[in-house]
Parts: C-alpha cells; sequence; structure tokens
C-alpha cells in the first residue's frame, strides 16, 4: 500500500481489516491516502456493508471500541 501510494496520482481509500487499532502514521501523512476506514472483523455481510460505504450508498457511522494510537509508543507494553 506505501508503494501504490507513493507511485500513483490517485486519491486511496485504505481499508484496514483486523481485530484491533492499526498503527499507520505513513498512511496520516501521505497526501495520496484520502481516507482510513477501520473494518475490523466483520462477519458473512461485511463485504456488502464496506461496499456500501465505499461506494456511498451509506454514510460511515460507526464507533469504534478502541483508542487508535498515532503510533506504537502510544501502546501498553502488554498489548
Amino acid at each position: 500500500m506505501q508503494a501504490l501510494a507513493r507511485r500513483t496520482n490517485t486519491t486511496l481509500v485504505l481499508v484496514l481489516m483486523s481485530g484491533s487499532a492499526v498503527a499507520a502514521p505513513w498512511a496520516a501523512a501521505s497526501e495520496r491516502v484520502g481516507a482510513i476506514v477501520q473494518h475490523f472483523y466483520a462477519g458473512a455481510l461485511g463485504g456488502v456493508a464496506l461496499a456500501d460505504v465505499l461506494f456511498g450508498a451509506t454514510p460511515p457511522s460507526g464507533r469504534l471500541p478502541v483508542m487508535v494510537p498515532a503510533s506504537e509508543a502510544q501502546l501498553p507494553r502488554d498489548y
């Protein structure tokens, strides 16, 4: 994703699919990454829900159950 952001002239949407918060300071600093969507682990209809958000059928309005750190240095040692 970093290489794609460096080599393209298109605005990108970064979709992070994970079980917890992910530090991606390069994405926040990139001029090419226009949005970051945290998808977590969805389920059977997660792909449909993500497509609805990405294509504008529904507004992104989720509530994050975790803090999103600016860097790994902000995480507790036992995280």
